[in-house]
Formats: structure tokens, C-alpha cells, sequence
């Protein structure tokens, strides 16, 4: 029988008798297989699987408590407990009054103005306090010039004063923020004069010198802010400059002070 004269109907015969035949042995073999969900050992996995199983301890390591050292406790010596201590600083003036006519070769023989009597010396000061006393510095100084045209000559005189030292005072508190203070100021000074114009050999001239000064002072503070002072004192500049036919001295001074800084009581 060749294959092309097979119909359809003889095919679907043929998978149905085939059918028929092997259905039954299928059935036989699966009925034979083991039924493991009824088995006992199905049952004991399932009471295994049910048990809670022992956490895992996934930590890498526990971190050790770190005790912070105790700060060392900065004891304050005895000496200084129930003092105060600080520092201040800032700028100064002095108003001073000395006698220019000795200077009058310089100035007025030559048909120029005299210097003022009248001299404004500015500077600044600094000091560090520990109880009572106040140690540190101050300085100073002031410039005064006469210039002038004199028969076509141009003519000039100047006078450069400075002076400074190392200061002591001691301090006492006369108010919550007021105080009072006296000290004073040892050092040196110096005094440079000038010249020039056609009258002058050589057309200049200059010299200078220094000199020992003492500075005795007494004073009023007056606490305006946590950080700031202004303070005025009184004194006496005690110096002396001798020149050609006479000889200048210090006198009397008025100072008035702004300071800043800062100032604790020890515990």
C-alpha cells in the first residue's frame, strides 16, 4: 500500500486503536509509582521544616566601648587664685606744654614763626595685669615745622621730640567700673632739630640728642565695655635739653588713653 493513497480517516483509526492499547499500561505504571507526600518520610521532612531554626550571627565583630579620657584639669596656682589677670593695649595722646623761645635762633631770627608752646604728643602703650600691677610700655612723640619765604629765600625749621619706656602702675578698684591708678614711666628722649635756607652756612642743618626721661602719672578708668577702657591721666615729664643760650625742661601733662584687651578673675 503506498503511503499517498492513506486517507485521513485511516490515520485517526489508527492513533485511536493505538490509544486504546496503551492507555491501560500507563495507568498500571502510575498507580506502582511511590506516593511520596503520603510516605513517611514526608511527613518527618515536614515536621523538620517547621522546627525554628538557631538565628545566624552575621556580626563581624562587637564594637568595644571606648571610654573619652577624662580632661585634665588646669589647676590654677595658689599664688595667683582670687586674682586678676589680663592685658591692654591701644593709643595715646598727651597734651604738654614747653617753653619754644629757646628755639628762637632757629625760628624768629631767621623771620619765621615761633613754634607752638602747645605740644600734642602721640603714641600708644600696652600692659599685661596680674592682681594689682600693670607692667609694659609706652611711647610717644610729636613734629612741629615753620616754613617761609624771606627776601626770595625759602626757609624752614623743625623740631622731631619723641620718648618712650617701660612703665609699672598699680591699679585699684574704686567702683564695679571704676577704677584708679598710679604709676610711672622710666626711659629716654629725644629731641632733633633742623634747618635750612640760604642764610645757613652751607644752607642746612641738623642735630639731635637724647636725654633721661621720668614720667610720674596718676589716673582714673572708666570700664565702657568688657573690652574696652578709656582712662585720663595727670603727671609730670621730667627731662632736661640744654641748647645755645638757654635750656628746655618737661612740665606738667595730661594724657587721656583708649584701651583695649580683656581681664579675668582667677578662681
Amino acid at each position: 500500500m503506498k503511503w499517498k493513497h492513506v486517507g485521513r480517516f485511516q490515520i485517526m483509526t489508527v492513533g485511536l486503536a493505538l490509544s486504546l492499547v496503551l492507555l491501560p499500561g500507563w495507568r498500571l505504571a502510575r498507580a506502582e509509582e511511590p506516593n511520596y507526600e503520603k510516605s513517611d518520610d514526608f511527613e518527618k521532612s515536614k515536621e523538620e521544616f517547621g522546627q525554628e531554626k538557631p538565628p545566624v550571627d552575621v556580626r563581624l565583630g562587637e564594637k568595644k566601648e571606648r571610654h573619652a579620657k577624662p580632661a585634665k584639669e588646669h589647676k590654677t596656682p595658689a599664688w595667683l587664685k582670687g586674682k586678676t589677670v589680663g592685658g591692654w593695649g591701644g593709643p595715646t595722646m598727651n597734651y604738654l606744654w614747653l617753653d619754644m623761645d629757646v628755639f628762637k635762633p632757629l625760628t624768629e631770627d631767621r623771620g619765621l614763626n615761633d613754634f607752638h608752646n602747645d605740644t600734642w604728643l602721640v603714641g600708644g602703650m600696652g600692659v599685661g595685669r596680674i592682681g594689682p600691677v600693670r607692667i609694659g610700655g609706652m611711647g610717644f612723640g610729636d613734629s612741629q615745622s615753620q616754613r617761609k619765604t624771606v627776601a626770595g629765600d625759602e626757609r624752614k625749621a623743625t623740631i622731631d621730640l619723641a620718648g618712650g619706656g617701660g612703665i609699672l602702675e598699680l591699679e585699684g578698684d574704686l567702683l564695679p567700673k571704676v577704677g584708679l591708678f598710679g604709676g610711672a614711666m622710666l626711659g629716654g628722649g629725644s629731641i632733633r632739630l633742623s634747618a635750612q635756607g640760604a642764610d645757613l652756612a652751607g644752607q642746612k642743618w641738623d642735630e639731635s640728642e637724647t636725654f633721661f626721661l621720668a614720667y610720674p602719672y596718676g589716673g582714673l578708668t572708666v570700664k565702657v565695655l568688657p573690652f574696652m577702657r578709656l582712662e585720663a591721666t595727670y603727671g609730670w615729664m621730667f627731662f632736661d635739653y640744654a641748647v645755645d643760650g638757654g635750656e628746655l625742661k618737661g612740665g606738667g601733662t595730661a594724657q587721656v588713653r583708649l584701651l583695649f584687651g580683656y581681664e579675668v578673675k582667677l578662681k
